[in-house]
C-alpha cells in the first residue's frame, strides 16, 4: 500500500529530527526480505514501564508530579516543532522509569 508507505516514510523523517535524552533515537529502518513489512529501528532504555511499576503500589504524590513535570518537559519538547509532533498514545505502557526515576516516552506509533 502506497500510502502506508508514505506515512512511514514520514514518520521516519519526523523521527530522524527529535533530539532529546528522554525520547529514543531513531537509529535506521528497512524492509523484511519478502517487502511486505517495514521495521522500525529506535534506542532502548533499561527500565521498566510506569505500568508495571504501579503493580508494586500507588506513586507518592511527590512521585506522580515529578513524573507529571518530566512527561509535560518532553511534550513541551516536541510542540516546539511546526507543525508539533503530537504523540497520540501517552499510557503508562509507553512511560519508562529507569533506576534514577527518569521518565521516558517512547512508542512513537510509526
Amino acid at each position: 500500500d502506497w500510502e502506508m508507505l508514505k506515512l512511514f516514510e514520514r514518520e521516519i523523517q519526523v523521527l530522524q529530527n527529535l533530539e532529546h535524552p528522554r525520547i529514543p533515537r531513531y537509529l535506521t529502518h528497512f524492509k523484511s526480505q519478502d517487502h511486505t513489512r517495514l521495521f522500525l529501528v529506535m534506542q532502548a532504555f533499561q527500565g521498566q514501564s510506569l505500568r508495571e511499576r504501579l503493580r508494586t503500589g500507588p506513586l507518592s504524590e511527590n512521585e506522580a508530579r515529578e513524573m507529571a513535570q518530566q512527561v509535560l518537559n518532553i511534550l513541551s519538547y516536541l510542540h516546539t516543532f511546526s507543525p508539533p509532533v503530537i504523540h497520540r498514545d501517552i499510557k503508562p505502557d509507553n512511560l519508562i522509569l529507569d533506576a534514577q526515576h527518569h521518565v521516558f516516552l517512547v512508542d512513537f506509533g510509526a
